[in-house]
């Protein structure tokens, strides 16, 4: 598992410049020597596809069920890859079933995806308000970092506006204070979103560019794609970044 972690840190340029080579090389080397986070990433890859896999949710599923039937005690997060699988593959009661085994069995994370897969529409307009309030609930007691999101994705403009200014500076205060605590467990969305509300001044966030480049800076630092590119954007297309930053 550790030479996984240092192929991660080869992808993703931690120790100079990406290195997509040795990347593969010590990924595959983790795999051959059994790393389980080799083989979670593999399936991963394998269930949506990359530059390094051609999505086979299928094939994924298939290998997923072998490793279970014969595997005691196995790592909840294989019920939750099962789950995505199974979501990719649009059999939503078996993915159902298989993120609350995950969640049962302690992976946490698999509150929210449960959460998104039975209570939102294919947009992912939370459209059960009550059941995806009790599973964010469920998520959070059981320190589950997705959880936390909860307010942000309940929440729109128009509900916004609805309120009067006491119930709007108490939803701003909570969306502010589940989102850092979000990010605290390493939740890169949670930053991303808050980045996004300071930027463009939303749900009574003061317009506050340096505190959006703060913001999208954690989430960079949590490895979040989207924070990347805001910061670019920031940078090379708006000219909003901090005047300590430059090109």
């Amino acid at each position: 598992d550790a030479r996984m972690h240092l192929a991660f840190m080869f992808r993703d340029g931690d120790l100079g410049e990406v290195d997509s080579r040795r990347f593969l090389s010590y990924f595959k080397k983790a795999l051959d020597e059994g790393s389980q986070r080799a083989a979670q990433f593999q399936l991963h890859q394998m269930i949506y596809g990359s530059e390094y896999f051609t999505a086979d949710p299928g094939k994924a599923l298939i290998l997923i069920n072998d490793y279970l039937s014969y595997t005691e005690d196995a790592d909840p997060y294989y019920f939750r890859l099962k789950a995505m699988a199974e979501e990719k593959l649009e059999m939503k009661q078996e993915s159902a079933r298989d993120y609350e085994k995950a969640t049962m069995l302690g992976d946490s994370e698999s509150f929210f995806l449960l959460a998104c897969l039975t209570c939102c529409d294919e947009q992912g307009t939370v459209i059960d308000m009550e059941r995806f309030s009790d599973l964010m609930m469920r998520g959070q007691e059981a320190g589950s970092a997705s959880a936390y999101l909860e307010t942000a994705c309940l929440l729109n403009e128009n509900l916004f506006e609805a309120l009067d200014d006491e119930h709007k500076a108490e939803v701003k205060s909570l969306l502010k204070d589940q989102l850092e605590l979000s990010i605290s467990l390493g939740d890169c969305d949670g930053a991303y979103l808050l980045g996004s509300f300071y930027e463009e001044g939303l749900y009574g966030f003061d317009k506050d560019y340096d505190l959006a480049w703060s913001w999208y800076a954690k989430g960079a630092l949590l490895r979040s794609g989207l924070c990347y590119e805001a910061l670019s954007r920031m940078l090379l297309e708006d000219e909003t970044a901090p005047k300590t930053y430059d090109a």
